[in-house]
């Protein structure tokens, strides 16, 4: 018997702001952006399940804010396998 989870996350961001060196005055505004993500597990059998995952899946731009880099795209693989 073989089976497929799927899901999908849609994440937007819009009219942020952003302040550089704990200084509210100084700031900036962020541009607005959409990303979108995708997991996928599939059961070959009881003991095997195929696992999958795309962030950023389209590689659309993403900033750094107080120095964590965005998420380019980045794709994920595994097996889980039970003994």
């Amino acid at each position: 018997m073989t089976a497929a989870i799927s899901s999908a996350n849609l994440c937007h961001v819009a009219e942020h702001a952003d302040t550089l060196f704990l200084m509210a005055s100084d700031t900036k505004d962020l541009p607005d952006t959409t990303t979108v993500s995708r997991s996928v597990c599939y059961a070959i059998n009881g003991n095997v399940t195929i696992i999958s995952r795309a962030i950023n899946f389209f590689n659309n731009d993403t900033i750094e804010i107080w120095n964590c880099d965005g998420r380019p795209r980045t794709f994920y693989f595994g097996v889980d396998a039970k003994l």
